[in-house]
């Protein structure tokens, strides 16, 4: 399971939630941010769970619209129902977003501090000598920036030279 920026999200949310059921404050009585909460929640949970476990995915989505159900008939509130419904779907949404710019610059940052192991240290040489450079040793894809060779004859007569990259593979 990869980490994306969703599940400290879930978790995070999970834990408030969590708090707030364990140890309710008995002069406080439920409210709107209280049913958003729950719904955000859900909603990072179902956007979780179709990056993560797409297999699963239905379940969650049936288990929390029938909690939603559960809800409005023990209750008979509009307002919780669609506060609840307003916090699934922002965080699904949020979620989604929170991913898109977060994770690359996450997995960017990541692959900058990993520096690359020569070749060298990773499969040493037996007995001490030094170690030899095979076709192995090569990238199986080789990436060059530069200009393209072929050139087009403008109206006046002059070549130009249009940059290009050019792929060799391994041969």
């Amino acid at each position: 399971m990869q980490l994306t920026t969703g599940l400290p999200l879930l978790f995070a949310l999970g834990a408030r939630v969590f708090i707030n059921t364990l140890l309710p404050d008995p002069t406080h009585t439920p409210s709107t941010p209280d049913f958003l909460l729950n719904g955000l929640f859900h909603g990072v949970l179902i956007q979780n769970t179709l990056t993560q476990l797409p297999q699963v995915v239905l379940v969650v989505v049936l288990g929390v619209a029938a909690k939603l159900v559960i809800d409005y008939v023990r209750e008979s509130d509009v307002v919780q129902t669609a506060c609840t419904v307003l916090g699934v779907a922002l965080g699904v949404l949020v979620t989604d977003l929170l991913s898109q710019f977060i994770d690359p610059a996450l997995l960017g940052d990541a692959d900058a501090e990993r520096a690359p192991v020569p070749s060298s240290l990773s499969n040493p040489a037996p007995n001490g000598a030094a170690p030899t450079s095979s076709a192995n040793d090569r990238p199986l894809v080789s990436v060059t920036v530069g200009a393209n060779p072929r050139t087009r004859k403008r109206s006046g007569g002059t070549a130009t030279l249009k940059p290009a990259i050019f792929v060799q593979g391994r041969e």
